[in-house]
């Protein structure tokens, strides 16, 4: 439910861990946000800074990045609501 009491559905089309330049890496995330029956594109960047532990922890580095992602896309969606 949004604030103004409307159904919210979130849909997740695309999500991408960039790749590393110059220690950093720019990560994409976007979909469609559904409200009271309105369709609203949605889109989030983050910048992650790559670290060499990262190459030991895949898993751990990438669930990091996208709970980022995620985190700024749900900043952007509320902010919007």
């Amino acid at each position: 439910m949004t604030p103004r009491g409307g159904t919210l559905v979130v849909r997740i089309d695309s999500l991408t861990l960039g790749a590393r330049k110059h220690d950093w890496a720019w990560d994409n995330i976007s979909g469609v946000a559904t409200i009271g029956g309105m369709q609203r594109p949605l889109r989030a960047t983050t910048r992650y800074l790559v670290s060499a532990i990262d190459q030991t922890m895949v898993e751990e580095s990438n669930r990091q990045r996208v709970t980022q992602l995620l985190q700024a896309l749900s900043y952007w969606l509320a902010r919007d609501l």
